[in-house]
């Protein structure tokens, strides 16, 4: 006994350390699982914005930088000595005071190089000799300045071949246009704005042209290639203009990323695959005001997943820690409450074998004392609702019982045929007088079907349909049968029946009352016959009474004719004086002569 109690209480302290461990645990997941989604959400949107933050301020930058060097320029295309230089057509080529005017101006700039071209494209002054003296009229830095406008232009150097930034401004004279002041700046020096203090290792930023070329960006690999192939008209565009050197632009192979950039939602921002890294990188951009030009940024997507995991490191952690500590916690409610819930199932199982007396001794937290002593107030009232209700089922039962004799009395003493049937027609109720009657034993009947049983042929298919209406709940009131007897003999039965139903009133058969009609309908038979004989007797009665009448109608005729010719005689003879010869009885009214008529005959 000792046994079992332990290793139940075993099993019931393991029970509630793993429900008590689970009713938290189980919360707890689910949350730090929330905090995981929340997290790595938050972070991608702070990345996000960073990343939007940064590629805005480089474009803001780049813009600032390209509007002061376009300043600067037209501050020098502004500068009489140049106006005068470049108006003077009988100047002299790489003129030494305008070469040191050139030559400071590039110190002071930062400019790789600065010329001045004529009006017709061709370099007359240049802080790089080799330029002198080249046509590069077909520039479009040349072609918008000489039009008049300022411009800013990135190609390769044709004589350099070095790639550069490219800023144009229109050189007037007395109204007219004299020729175009150029500053050169090579890209580098715009790459160093993609190297700021905000830009981390992590990232790749970059400046893409109109046409998807990276002509700028902290990747040396990604310079002077396209984002996505190039497309044969753009390519011709480019060897017509000679922006490249009439360089093979290859490809990066970025096409998500240039269709993304080409649809201008520069608020959103775009995930690709980097081919060369294998890897995925979000990436934003943000649009130049000078140019249709962007500034790309992307960052490795690891980045945002390694502080991801650093997160939910975290949160295991705690989560952990939380665990540990429920689990303890947990242990000793699960030790006392092991304990309690032990004795409290011994205790209600004696008290379903019948110990009705047994109660719990409160003991250990207060919670289980207050456990304790509400199953003990449920154990009494329990005991005494069990005292109750067995002395209620005892009369039921009594009850019940006594229903039963009754019943079972009144069918075996009723002197009529008491039968069920359920939904087969099979026979399940058969009583004495059934027996006695039929001369079938309840034992030969219980079980068959009645209908093939009892009913003749004749009749089974119209009392087989009345059956089936009683299942229907379609009750005749009174059914008048034949049924057939053991020995053979027809017995007509007048039937009085009802549906018997089950707890959810649905009906399980039927109970039939018949009582034997056999002598009244012999007896009708007979008392129609005699009434039919009887009006037979009356019929040939009153022919003969007829008769009789016509013949006494004709014999007092007769009588009456015969006392007339009598009297006639008798006058004759007065007449003639004699005596009359014949008597002449006197006339009687008829009725009384019909009487004498009777008596004589």
């Amino acid at each position: 006994m000792n046994e079992t109690k332990k290793r139940k209480e075993l099993s019931t302290f393991l029970w509630m350390l793993i429900t008590l461990t689970l009713i938290v645990l189980v919360p707890l997941t689910f949350f730090i699982l929330y905090q995981i989604s929340l997290t790595r959400s938050i972070a991608t949107e702070e990345r996000r914005n960073h990343l939007h933050t940064i590629s805005h301020y480089l474009a803001r930058e780049l813009d600032g930088y390209i509007s002061d060097s376009m300043e600067e320029v037209a501050t020098l295309a502004g500068i009489s000595e140049v106006q005068t230089y470049l108006a003077n057509k009988e100047r002299v080529p790489q003129e030494p005071e305008m070469l040191e005017f050139l030559e400071k101006f590039r110190r002071i700039g930062g400019y790789n190089a600065a010329y001045l071209m004529d009006n017709n494209g061709k370099c007359v002054a240049s802080t790089s000799p080799n330029f002198v003296g080249k046509d590069y009229s077909f520039r479009p830095y040349f072609k918008n300045a000489i039009a008049g406008r300022r411009y800013f232009y990135m190609a390769v150097g044709v004589t350099s071949d070095i790639p550069g930034f490219y800023f144009s401004a229109p050189v007037y004279h007395d109204g007219h246009i004299a020729g175009v002041a150029v500053g050169k700046a090579l890209i580098s020096e715009a790459s160093d704005n993609f190297s700021d203090e905000h830009v981390s290792k992590s990232m790749n930023v970059f400046l893409v042209t109109e046409d998807g070329v990276v002509i700028a960006g902290s990747n040396p690999a990604f310079m002077l290639k396209s984002l996505a192939p190039l497309s044969a008209e753009t390519n011709e565009k480019l060897q017509k203009s000679r922006q490249f050197s009439n360089r093979d632009i290859p490809s990066l192979n970025y096409r998500a990323l240039w269709d993304h950039i080409r649809t201008g939602k520069h608020d959103e921002s775009t995930t690709h695959t980097d081919t060369a890294a294998s890897s995925e990188r979000l990436t934003v951009f943000a649009p130049l005001s000078e140019q249709n030009w962007h500034v790309v940024v992307s960052e490795d997507a690891a980045v945002v997943q390694a502080y991801v995991n650093s997160q939910i490191k975290n949160l295991l952690f705690v989560g952990l820690g939380v665990w540990a500590l429920i689990c303890v916690s947990s242990y000793g409610a699960s030790r006392i409450m092991a304990r309690t819930i032990g004795n409290m199932s011994e205790t209600i199982s004696m008290m379903g074998s019948g110990r009705h007396d047994l109660r719990l001794k409160p003991g250990g937290p207060r919670e289980l004392k207050e456990m304790c002593r509400e199953f003990n107030s449920m154990a009494d009232k329990l005991a005494a609702s069990h005292e109750s209700l067995e002395r209620q089922i005892a009369e039921r039962t009594e009850q019940l019982r006594r229903k039963k004799e009754l019943s079972e009395n009144i069918i075996e003493t009723a002197k009529s045929l008491v039968v069920v049937l359920d939904r087969n027609a099979a026979v399940v109720t058969f009583n004495r007088f059934a027996e006695e009657l039929t001369g079938y034993s309840r034992k030969e009947v219980l079980g068959k079907n009645w209908l093939e049983m009892f009913i003749p042929q004749r009749d089974r298919e119209r009392i087989r349909q009345v059956f089936q209406n009683c299942l229907d709940g379609d009750l005749p009131e009174n059914v008048e049968n034949t049924i057939i007897c053991k020995g053979g003999e027809e017995r007509t039965i007048l039937w009085n029946n009802s549906v018997l139903r089950d707890g959810r009133g649905n009906i399980t058969g039927t109970l039939s009352l018949g009582s034997d009609i056999t002598e009244r309908k012999r007896a009708e038979k007979e008392i129609r016959q005699a009434r039919e004989k009887a009006e037979t007797i009356s019929r040939e009665l009153a022919e003969k009474v007829n008769e009789l009448e016509r013949f006494n109608r004709l014999a007092v005729g007769r009588e009456m004719k015969m006392i007339e010719l009598k009297r006639q005689v008798n006058n004759l003879c007065d007449e003639l004086g004699k005596e009359p010869s014949m008597s002449c009885p006197s006339m009687k009214p008829k009725a009384e002569a019909r009487s004498s008529d009777k008596r004589i005959n």
